[in-house]
């Protein structure tokens, strides 16, 4: 059966919980490789959500196959299964139709590393089969329960999915200092 996903993000010191829609549209992204695309309006929403923040923020990408424990244990207890799918708050990001990747850096100030979106972006062109659906990479290395259902990630890198879940995180047009530079590729096989 198919795995659908909500975020959880803590954004300016406040959890927000989110079932995939973004202000103007009636359409909820389902399955994590349904929208886990790179000019998907919902990971641009985010994305600009994350880069307008004015301090990191934490996010994870829950599937509704993830354990209560495990999503207790990352967050320290500050968010369970229930608040993510039961939760009527319902944030929705605003609506961006593009988020200029181009020029920026994904921060992991938990892990002390980065990477460029660019390079991730220009490898991804270069190498994978379909040039033309680039993964986004923000989604998966903050899901949690990946692997768990239909419409999951499975390829390159699938080791890496949910690395980054709940870590502090942010994206800058600087790379930061005294982190070390990696390399991220997610391509389905």
């Amino acid at each position: 059966m198919g795995q659908y996903y909500h975020i959880a993000m803590k954004i300016d010191g406040k959890v927000i919980f989110n079932s995939r829609k973004y202000k103007g549209s009636d359409y909820v992204m389902a399955k994590l490789m349904e929208h886990s695309w790179w000019k998907n309006h919902l990971m641009c929403s985010v994305a600009n959500e994350i880069f307008h923040a004015k301090t990191p923020v934490r996010l994870m990408w829950v599937g509704d196959y993830a354990e209560d424990d495990e999503l207790k244990k990352l967050t320290n207890g500050e968010v369970s299964y229930k608040d993510v799918w039961e939760d009527e708050s319902n944030h929705q990001f605003e609506g961006s139709k593009v988020f200029g990747y181009d020029g920026k850096y994904f921060i992991n100030h938990t892990k002390k590393v980065y990477f460029s979106f660019r390079k991730y972006l220009k490898n991804a062109k270069e190498t994978h089969k379909n040039k033309d659906w680039v993964i986004n990479p923000i989604s998966l290395l903050t899901a949690v329960g990946n692997g768990r259902g239909g419409g999951d990630y499975f390829g390159v890198n699938e080791n890496m999915v949910g690395t980054w879940a709940w870590d502090e995180i942010s994206i800058s047009t600087e790379p930061p200092e005294g982190y070390t530079e990696i390399e991220v590729d997610f391509d389905e096989e």
